[in-house]
């Protein structure tokens, strides 16, 4: 707990400092240097359980992906079809068939995963409000996290799915869905006392924080379940007491894929 704590301490002023800062290529170059990270844990992870995916091919379009979002979003669907089907045709040509699907499946779900999610935080930050766009996003997904782990230790008896997290009960759960729902409410109420209003009304402000309570819980059981099947603790050891960037981001994939939608679709 006091490495969790020490990391956090240098960890969010960091954080806060490049989502803040109006230049949007400097938050490019943070996530593009973080999904480069969580890319390499991730295709260790598929490595390691028999996926043997191109590693290098999927950064490659990991890398790709959060740097086009910052010209737009038109051609997105685009480089989604490139990253499904180029690596198919790839290893068709190139490689033995008997593994084919295997490493394609693993290639293309780490491009997807990891480079088209975590793109949206870039297309986030890029849109009218998109600092307190990115703030809801991280900070009602860490108040899940945070409310999901006190009162799952404090209180948990039932637990959720013992064979990918032990540790994970209902009730955290529970706890962790009203925190998010609650961290939106309270967020979009500074963000109006300071005049940076975000356009929500108040069933959207819960509908969002519904999501976010679900998607944050379910990437964070999603990234359980890779490590499972890997048959290893932590995707890494890069944050001390937090384990490898994987290991921070499994919740926050999602969030940030909901908040940007939310923002363009319903707002």
């Amino acid at each position: 707990m006091k490495q969790r704590i020490a990391t956090a301490l240098w960890g969010l002023p960091l954080l806060f400092f490049f989502v803040w800062f109006p230049w949007l290529p400097v938050i490019v170059i943070l996530i593009a240097a973080v999904a480069i990270l969580a890319g390499i844990e991730f295709y260790r992870l598929a490595t390691l359980s028999k996926g043997s995916p191109l590693t290098i091919w999927g950064l490659s379009w990991i890398l790709g992906f959060v740097v086009y979002a910052q010209f737009g979003t038109s051609l997105t669907w685009l480089l989604l079809l490139g990253s499904i089907g180029l690596p198919l045709v790839w290893l068709l040509f190139t490689g033995p068939r008997n593994d084919v699907l295997i490493r394609w499946s693993w290639t293309s779900m780490g491009i997807i995963y990891i480079g088209w999610a975590l793109s949206c935080y870039v297309s986030l930050r890029g849109l009218d409000n998109g600092v307190q766009w990115v703030f809801l996003a991280i900070l009602s997904t860490f108040a899940c996290d945070t409310m999901a782990f006190l009162c799952g230790r404090a209180w948990g008896r039932h637990h959720m799915a013992p064979s990918l997290s032990p540790g994970k009960t209902w009730e955290g759960a529970v706890a962790g869905l009203v925190a998010a729902i609650v961290a939106v409410v309270v967020l979009c109420g500074v963000f109006s006392a300071i005049n940076r209003e975000l356009p929500l009304e108040y069933w959207e402000m819960l509908g969002l924080g519904v999501l976010i309570g679900i998607l944050a819980q379910a990437g964070d059981l999603w990234e359980s379940y890779l490590k499972r099947g890997a048959g290893v603790k932590d995707s890494g050891n890069l944050l001390p007491g937090h384990g490898g960037i994987l290991d921070r981001l499994d919740s926050l994939i999602f969030s940030g894929v909901v908040v940007y939608y939310c923002a363009v679709w319903v707002v």
